[in-house]
């Protein structure tokens, strides 16, 4: 706890231990409040050394959470609400300030604390305001400030802007800006280069200036980075500013300022004073928050005119002219950081500005949040007024901090800062620099002088993260490679020289690069609170030998002349690794109803071993036919597990000691002609017949159904899904490089999802397309109907690449596959019983923040829960028992073993016993007492219990009888003859079997307690009680075997010879039988060969054959 006060409070703690004794007596008490009052006293009196006061600002105002920092002293205490602080210090002087976010600290001041201190010292320390951006000490976020020996005047970094011509502070139309930009190219032309990237809708310019050092081209190692300006042509604030800041930028380079010759000597600055100069045109001065002049000539909106991940709008089907050359211009240079400058609020607003629901208010945030949102902070807190989030006059809202996510504000589709973020290494922003569109030209001095030092300190926020070049073995330049960073999903690419830039907060990363045909690296790096670190990698060429070796146990099946197997193949190659591995893998084909259409590969530790406290995981493919690679990498898989296991890798044996992995291929037919069709690569590839996850969707939900259609394979898949009660389902997809999972439990799948995503390596040939699909809703029914979550992987964004592609795809994946199914290893398991031992199988356990239940095993009530690493809250409830609340630690790696014990609801006193019924206590009676549960344990009421003597031959006259209770509580009473003798009870109740048992009667009290009876339900059939369909089932059976015999032997007693019905023969085929005088025929009588075989007397040339003409020759050929 003392560690805990002095790191995250103001407070210094100390720990005393004040005696040996850690329970003295009472009468020793007095003693130590002797020993330690005045201590205690002096103690408290401390808290009046050091120094105490106010920060605020010039106004007198209160500045709340600023930082008391003493030279030499790395410890920090905050400011109160209302500006105060205390600082404890030994006697002694010291040069203490005040660090403030978007304030500049001031000067040192010098404190003497003196000895014998009885009262702190006053200190008031003037912060003024202005800052540079954000960095954390110490654990700590405090404010970047530049704190410098020399004096203010001095510092280079800190000198007032140089007097602009008044001239300059204008409104420019697209004349004017034209000669601006062209003056200033003249002017300065070792730092400037004026270019057009496009032309607008009415055939204007859209200009670009560049300044920087060398300008004109790409310097390998030089970031780049753009500001666009008047995207909307009403908002102007931003064409006037960057206008300005051109001007700016020259002139202090020129004239010696080193912070700006250090900024364009190592920063290539592109600036675009106008996106839209034909919407600029329209708009007219003084306009406060109109839509006139917003579009461009074609009256579209710009910043809804780019291509959505979320699919096309109205406003993005057609790019225009003036998206077009943006798009064009961002792609062909490699910018690392822009902003796009708007108006008419005033915030810094990062990505994403869409979301999946398209609902204003639901915030949505890109992988690189923790960037955007230090960059929105960066010119939020250096800006004059921004971070102070009030709100303009015509729009109420307020900006906390001046900063905001985009769909938390409100959203939009096709913007311009989602689209750089997702299909370019460039990190943008939208600012909104001011309430007022159009604001008069006497404004413009006032918005220059909040927004310049903002803007300089954005540009600089460039040199932040990472940077360096990726080469090959031989020292070639690799472009187009990937940079990834692991728990981010979302990479960057090599530009054409090799070199890559990524922006990152400071912290400890892993930081992969990666091309095809070369095996990626993996490098640590630590980003510093300050500037960038320089990683550079060199990737060697792909050896899949080597790789296999490494990293997939030399299965060179895997990794070697790799193809796509027809669906026999596929399951000759499982049935085969049942061959091979006989102890960890069973084949299932055909070997009942559920594996008749759907076969199978089941994989754990013993197989044929009892797998009730395992979890079962399945692993499928080809839920959708055209999602074909996933089929592959689960063929694979089984291999590299199964060969794993045989090594004795100790991850590989841990996780099928744990689990029950179920490979389940070929969902979906339509495979075989996709197969058959096959010709190379089919990344986009959409089957002409309705797919089997389309198809299983509308038969679970019944909408769409196809009247051509006997749905029998997804009745078959369902029914597994009912009789497997899988725990999670791991589907091998592809089409998407995304993880998609249920809604349900999202909190836990996000995690499931994201061990996946850091662990494999992302793609760079091929780009993924967004395509509509039920596959979401589908996941959603299979988890919320069947309790059978399914978390579909993206192994690729090519559905089907080429045959040689596919070990790309599996070395890309296979360490994010085995990361997932790894979580069988971590989590925690038990059996849930009762007080006296029993298995409560109706169970249910429910973590907290996570809707999916998990359910008590039907047999021993067996629970298991697979939980990434952390604390959980759950609740165990079962019918009839007292829900009972447990605290989890999940530790990564480790199975934990608790077992769960439920008390009844009806118990009321510890140890789950009951109070026994009230009783006369008659001496010349002897009582049995007891309770009647059904199968649950759930008390029945009204059972009847009857007491027969014992050797009875029938039980008809029962020697005593009762009922229970409410709670399931009996008691009978017996004369007291019975005391010491055994007799038989039976507990009896409608809707239940009954259930005798021998009771031996107590001899030596006259209680005999505690005698349980549980019933078993009589369940229903065809309307029956079980017992009465039994007895009518006994009947019909024996009244159709009379009845079949009775048949039998009717048909013995009949004419042996059948029957055979002849039709008269035409005349033309009587011809044999009329002309007697030239055929000799020999007529027998025809039997039936099975019944009468001929006898001994009859030879060949008896019997005659009748056929047809052609058979029949005339006699006299035979005899001659």
């Amino acid at each position: 706890m003392q560690d805990f006060n002095y790191l995250h409070s103001n407070c210094f703690e100390v720990t005393f231990e004040l005696s040996c004794c850690k329970y003295p007596a009472a009468a020793e008490l007095p003693r130590f409040w002797r020993l330690n009052k005045d201590a205690m006293l002096s103690f408290i009196e401390q808290t009046h050394t050091g120094v105490k006061g106010f920060v605020v600002d010039e106004d007198g105002e209160p500045i709340k959470n600023a930082f008391i920092k003493v030279e030499g002293v790395p410890h920090f205490v905050k400011t109160t609400e209302l500006g105060e602080f205390w600082r404890l210090l030994l006697p002694g002087q010291y040069n203490i300030t005040a660090l403030a976010q978007g304030f500049e600290s001031p000067t040192p001041t010098t404190v003497t604390v003196p000895s014998n201190q009885t009262e702190a010292v006053p200190l008031k320390l003037v912060v003024r305001r202005r800052a540079v951006g954000r960095v954390k000490l110490q654990n700590i976020e405090v404010p970047e400030v530049v704190i410098s020996e020399e004096k203010p005047e001095q510092n280079q970094h800190r000198r007032d802007v140089p007097n602009l011509p008044a001239a300059d502070f204008t409104h420019h139309d697209y004349l004017k800006m034209e000669s601006f930009l062209k003056d200033l190219a003249a002017l300065y032309p070792k730092i400037t280069k004026l270019s057009s990237i496009g032309k607008s809708v009415e055939g204007r310019e859209l200009y670009v200036l560049e300044v920087t050092r060398d300008p004109g081209r790409h310097i390998p190692g030089k970031p780049e980075f753009k500001y666009v300006a008047n995207m909307h042509g009403n908002e102007v604030i931003g064409r006037e500013l960057l206008l300005l800041l051109a001007k700016y930028l020259c002139q202090e380079y020129t004239s010696g300022n080193e912070r700006i010759q250090k900024m364009l000597n190592n920063t290539r600055i592109h600036l675009m004073p106008s996106m839209n100069p034909d919407g600029y045109e329209k708009s007219t001065v003084g306009d406060y928050k109109s839509t006139h002049g917003r579009e461009n000539a074609h009256n579209v909106d710009l910043n809804r005119n780019f291509p959505d991940q979320f699919g096309e709008t109205p406003d993005n089907q057609v790019a225009e002219p003036e998206t077009r050359a943006v798009m064009n211009w961002s792609l062909s240079i490699p910018f690392v950081l822009s902003a796009n400058l708007h108006g008419g609020s005033l915030v810094a607003n990062y990505p994403y500005d869409g979301n999946p629901a398209m609902h204003s208010g639901d915030e949505y945030l890109a992988p690189d949040h923790d960037v955007f949102l230090h960059l929105a902070h960066t010119y939020s807190d250096t800006h004059m007024k921004m971070h102070l989030g009030q709100p303009c006059r015509s729009y109420p809202e307020r900006f906390p901090e001046g900063i905001t996510n985009g769909a938390k504000w409100y959203v939009l589709a096709g913007g311009m800062q989602d689209w750089n973020y997702l299909h370019t290494n460039d990190m943008e922003i939208t600012l909104e620099l001011g309430c007022f569109k159009f604001p008069p030209a006497s404004d413009l001095p006032t918005y220059w002088a909040d927004n310049r030092e903002a803007l300089l300190a954005y540009i600089e926020e460039v040199h932040k993260g990472v940077h360096g070049f990726v080469h090959s073995h031989i020292g070639g330049n690799l472009a187009n490679a990937t940079v990834s960073v692991s728990g981010i999903r979302h990479t960057v690419r090599t530009a054409r020289d090799g070199d890559y830039w990524r922006l990152l907060v400071p912290g400890r990363y892993n930081v992969t690069a990666s091309k095809h045909g070369y095996e990626s690296v993996t490098e640590e790096v630590v980003v510093p609170e300050s500037g960038s670190v320089s990683v550079n990698f060199t990737l060697m060429p792909d050896d899949p030998q080597h790789w296999s070796s490494a990293y997939d146990f030399r299965v060179l099946d895997n990794i070697m002349h790799t193809r796509y197997h027809s669906t026999l193949e596929l399951y000759a190659e499982l049935a085969e690794l049942e061959n091979k591995f006989p102890a960890i893998a069973e084949f299932r084909s055909g070997d009942s109803l559920l594996t008749a259409s759907l076969h199978q590969l089941k994989m754990t530790d013993k197989v044929g071993s009892p797998e009730e406290t395992k979890l079962h995981m399945a692993i499928i493919s080809n839920l959708y036919a055209s999602h074909a690679v996933g089929q592959e990498m689960l063929l694979n898989f089984a291999r590299h597990i199964a060969t794993a296991y045989s090594l004795g890798e100790p991850r590989h044996k841990s996780l099928l000691e744990n689990a029950v992995l179920h490979f389940i291929p070929n969902l979906d037919p339509l495979y075989e002609k996709i197969l058959h069709g096959f010709s190379g690569e089919q990344c986009q590839l959409s089957p002409l017949e309705e797919e089997f996850g389309d198809s299983l969707y509308h038969y679970i939900t019944k909408t769409n159904l196809s009247p051509l259609t006997n749905y029998t394979r997804e009745k078959a898949f369902v029914d597994l899904l009912k009789a497997e009660k899988y725990d999670i389902m791991l589907d091998l997809s592809s089409g998407t490089e995304d993880v998609a999972y249920p809604d349900l439990s999202r909190r836990l799948f996000e995690q499931f999802a994201q061990k996946y995503q850091d662990n494999r390596t992302p793609m760079d040939k091929y780009e993924c397309r967004s395509t509509p699909s039920n596959h979401g809703n589908l996941l959603d029914v299979l988890c919320e109907r069947y309790n059978t979550p399914v978390v579909s992987l993206g192994l690729s964004c090519c559905k089907m690449p080429s045959e040689s592609d596919i070990a790309y795809v599996w070395k890309s994946n296979l360490r994010g596959i085995m990361k997932f199914v790894e979580l069988a290893n971590t989590g925690i398991q038990g059996y849930i019983k009762s007080e006296d031992g029993g298995p409560v199988r109706d169970a249910t356990v429910v973590v907290n923040g996570f809707s999916r239940p998990y359910r008590a095993s039907r047999n021993a009530a067996h629970y298991r829960a697979s939980l990434p690493p952390g604390e959980y809250q759950a609740v165990v409830s079962a019918k009839g028992y007292v829900d009972q609340a447990l605290t989890w630690r999940i530790i990564e790696g480790e199975v934990k073993q608790r077992d769960i014990i439920l008390h009844r609801t009806n118990t009321e006193i510890p140890g789950g016993t009951y109070d026994d019924k009230d009783l006369y206590n008659d001496p010349n009676t002897v009582y049995i007492s007891g309770l009647a549960l059904d199968h649950n344990s759930v008390p029945l009421n009204t059972a009847k219990l009857l007491v027969y003597p014992l050797g009875t031959k029938k039980l008809v006259d029962p020697v005593a009888t009762n009922a229970s209770d409410a709670n399931g509580r009996f008691v009978v009473s017996l004369p007291v003859t019975y005391m010491g003798r055994e007799v038989l009870m039976t507990a009896e109740k409608d809707g239940y079997i009954s259930r005798q048992r021998h009771v031996m009667i107590n001899k030596n009290e006259n209680m005999t307690p505690k005698v349980l009876f549980k019933l078993e339900s009589d369940d229903k059939v065809l309307g029956m009680s079980r017992l009465v369909f039994v007895m009518v089932a006994g009947v019909v059976g024996v009244a159709l075997v009379t009845l079949a015999a009775w048949c039998f032997s009717c048909r013995r007693t009949g004419d042996p010879r059948r029957d055979y019905m002849f039709t008269q023969l035409a005349s033309d085929e009587k011809r044999p039988f009329t002309d007697d005088g030239k055929y000799e025929i020999v007529s027998k009588p025809y039997y039936d060969v099975e019944e009468l075989p001929p006898s001994e007397t009859d030879s060949e040339e008896e019997i005659v054959l009748l056929r047809n003409d052609r058979d029949w020759k005339p006699v006299e050929n035979l005899i001659d």
